[in-house]
């Protein structure tokens, strides 16, 4: 009979020692919300303006570095500028919470974060 009080007694006295600990971790933050849409874009980087944007639907390719588009949903173009869109116009695509945040490059697709995506 004491093996089977002392068990429950155990679990007690451990959780009472550890649900403090775990009640200070910090919680996560939603530093933005939305989705924005990933676009080709012409644009006279002298006179910073743009006249053309095709958005993807489906990927977009860019070599590593560089800012100029291959191709967008598979078809090859020339001249288009890399845009991570998050404003169309007055209307905001993604708002923001923080005033500090970091924005991650998904290698898979998925908003969660996942050890392959770029900082």
């Amino acid at each position: 009979m004491k093996r089977v009080y002392s068990i429950p007694l155990i679990a007690i006295i451990a959780l009472s020692l550890v649900l403090p600990v775990l009640l200070m971790l910090p919680a996560p933050v939603v530093a933005a919300r939305g989705n924005p849409p990933l676009a080709g874009v012409v644009c006279d980087l002298t006179a910073l303006t743009c006249s053309d944007i095709v958005f993807a639907n489906y990927n977009i390719s860019v070599k590593a570095g560089e800012m100029v588009v291959s191709k967008i949903d598979g078809v090859s173009v020339t001249g288009y500028y890399f845009a991570i869109v998050f404003a169309i116009n007055d209307t905001w695509i993604v708002s923001f919470d923080g005033s500090w945040f970091d924005l991650y490059m998904s290698k898979d697709g998925y908003s969660a974060l996942s050890p392959d995506d770029i900082k």
